[in-house]
């Protein structure tokens, strides 16, 4: 009984693995992915209409910016820094990816939703991208693929990012009053 293994393992034989779980977050983890090659392209799109990326707005470079920092942190814990094993199968799985990668592309999304209008289809995105990472931290847990703590480390890194995010963003971009 090291550390929290004791919670992990009980979690683990408390919720089992779902299936059905695990092909919702698989699908949930390309919806996020599709978005954020979405905010890329706009971004790519805006760096060539301003003649390059001296002109390009701050938001679209800072949203680079976190999105490079969150690929350096998975390539950190898949390949340099192995935490933990996955319940299931023999893989790094500290912290969650999918969490990891629900919260920050949603939290990106909202934060390029609240650039536009407010208008009820804004509303419903912006509360699209909360239900979408919350249901991927909660398809992740009923999976089996990760134990309580990895997805408890994805929240805490995640958040921390955001946290990073939104004082950086603040100093180049400040929000309109």
């Amino acid at each position: 009984n090291i550390g929290l293994a004791i919670l992990n393992v009980g979690f683990f034989y408390s919720t089992g693995s779902s299936l059905i779980a695990y092909k919702v977050s698989q699908a949930l983890g390309f919806l996020c992915l599709t978005i954020d090659a979405f905010i890329a392209i706009l971004g790519i799109t805006n760096c060539v209409k301003d003649k390059g990326i001296k002109n390009m707005h701050n938001r679209y470079i800072i949203a680079g910016i976190f999105y490079v920092v969150v690929i350096g942190f998975k390539v950190l814990f898949d390949e340099v820094l192995i935490v933990n094993y996955a319940p299931l199968i023999l893989k790094s799985s500290y912290p969650s990816s999918h969490t990891l990668l629900a919260i920050v592309s949603m939290y990106q999304a909202y934060v390029l939703l609240s650039y536009r209008k407010d208008s009820v289809l804004n509303s419903v995105l912006k509360g699209a991208c909360l239900a979408v990472a919350l249901l991927t931290i909660y398809a992740r847990l009923l999976s089996g693929r990760h134990y309580l703590t990895d997805i408890i480390g994805s929240i805490i890194l995640s958040t921390t990012l955001i946290m990073y995010h939104r004082a950086f963003t603040a100093s180049f971009d400040p929000v309109k009053k």
